[in-house]
């Protein structure tokens, strides 16, 4: 993995920035994008001042990780905010000759054949694009690319794996939401405290604890609002 900056604010990326064929989005821009998101909010003087000093260290560090595939092999659900692609296909049936390729090759069992014919159960499908690239008729092709959005990972005393809050956002939405989530941090969050603890102590305020989906929705709110009571 490649570390984009050393400070407060660390930036990391997966293999795609370099070019694995596993990629569905362009890694190194978004990375790039991400990185000026950041710094155009001051994310760097936010760390410092969450942490009370000039001497960061490592827990006191916000990690952004951007994984171009849902193999999320640079560990996106582990930082303060991960960014992983995705790439949805489209079913043409009309150019579907029931080959049984991407049958073959989804991990998710996304796909079936019955009596001929193709089904496809989307609510499994991660995003990974496999059965677009080995379609030999294009009956499959990509109907939404974009990225997932986590808040919140962390490892250390309490980890916790980050939330997801949106699903193929285009890039401009997840640097929006990337730079709402430090908003709300430098806003409401304690001094020393994680981002990922923070959140989970205004969505604990919300009564809304019991499902992921419910902390997903806890989260939208909370980054949607202007401000939000501690």
């Amino acid at each position: 993995m490649q570390g984009v900056s050393r400070e407060p604010c660390v930036v990391r990326v997966c293999r795609g920035a370099e070019g694995c064929p596993r990629a569905v989005v362009d890694v190194a821009a978004a990375a790039a994008a991400l990185s000026s998101a950041l710094e155009s909010i001051d994310v760097n003087g936010v760390v410092r001042r969450k942490a009370g000093t000039d001497k960061i260290l490592e827990h006191h560090r916000f990690r952004a990780t951007l994984s171009g595939c849902p193999n999320a092999c640079s560990q996106p659900q582990i930082a303060d905010v991960g960014l992983v692609g995705q790439d949805r296909p489209s079913l043409n049936e009309a150019a579907c000759i029931g080959c049984g390729l991407c049958v073959e090759t989804c991990a998710e069992a996304v796909f079936s054949l019955s009596d001929g014919h193709l089904r496809v159960d989307e609510s499994r499908c991660v995003g990974c694009g496999a059965c677009i690239r080995v379609c030999p008729t294009a009956a499959l092709s990509s109907a939404a690319k974009g990225w997932r959005v986590l808040v919140g990972g962390r490892l250390g005393r309490h980890p916790s794996l980050g939330v997801e809050v949106s699903s193929c956002a285009d890039l401009d939405d997840a640097l929006e939401l990337a730079q709402k989530v430090v908003d709300v941090w430098e806003r409401e969050g304690r001094a020393g405290e994680r981002v990922g603890a923070a959140f989970d102590r205004l969505m604990d305020q919300e009564s809304m604890l019991d499902a992921v989906e419910a902390r997903g929705v806890t989260l939208m709110k909370l980054l949607a609002s202007e401000e939000v009571k501690s």
